[in-house]
């Protein structure tokens, strides 16, 4: 008869394994719902050995985002794109998981970039637009404080309360975001 600890090493073992095929199944699916995202949304897609996926990675704040290594990452430039990528991981009965980038300038790891995962960069999606009456302004889940918003907003002399320092997106500074 086995020792007890030889039980609980066989145990470990087993449950260690099945983690590791688990999480296999999880980086397996996001490499299919990319490819499938690339075949839907042509030129939104980009992989590990991609210029644009290693320029989306350079460029946050910290070095803890930097470093993970999402499957892909998907660059919408419209608003029509991540309703259509939001329906086919629906669609797909995705088990990905995804993290929203918006300026990238979290200094936390994994608050805005995933490891395995898909990472939605919504930087191609800063417009920011008037209403006639200027009483209105829209602004792109992807635009930065001090490149995007208030050039556009004082050149209309307008001010907003927004962040004070450069490089950070309306995103995650407006959803209170790390």
């Amino acid at each position: 008869m086995p020792s007890c600890s030889t039980l609980w090493m066989l145990a470990l073992t087993v449950l260690s394994l099945s983690f590791l095929a688990s999480g296999i199944a999880l980086i397996h699916n996001a490499a299919q719902d990319c490819k499938t995202i690339e075949k839907h949304l042509p030129g939104t897609i980009s992989f590990p050995q991609d210029s644009i996926y290693a320029a989306s990675l350079g460029t946050y704040y910290s070095e803890e985002e930097r470093d993970i290594q999402p499957t892909c990452v998907f660059s919408p430039t419209s608003t029509s794109q991540v309703s259509r990528f939001v329906k086919l991981i629906t669609a797909l009965g995705s088990t990905s998981k995804f993290a929203v980038r918006s300026g990238g300038h979290t200094y936390i790891g994994g608050a805005a970039n995933i490891a395995g995962g898909i990472t939605v960069d919504m930087r191609g999606i800063h417009d920011v637009t008037f209403s006639k009456n200027l009483d209105v302004v829209t602004i792109g889940g992807g635009a930065v404080w001090s490149s995007d918003v208030y050039p556009n907003l004082v050149a209309h002399n307008l001010i907003a309360a927004g962040a004070r320092l450069p490089g950070i997106g309306i995103g995650g500074f407006v959803t209170g975001g790390e």
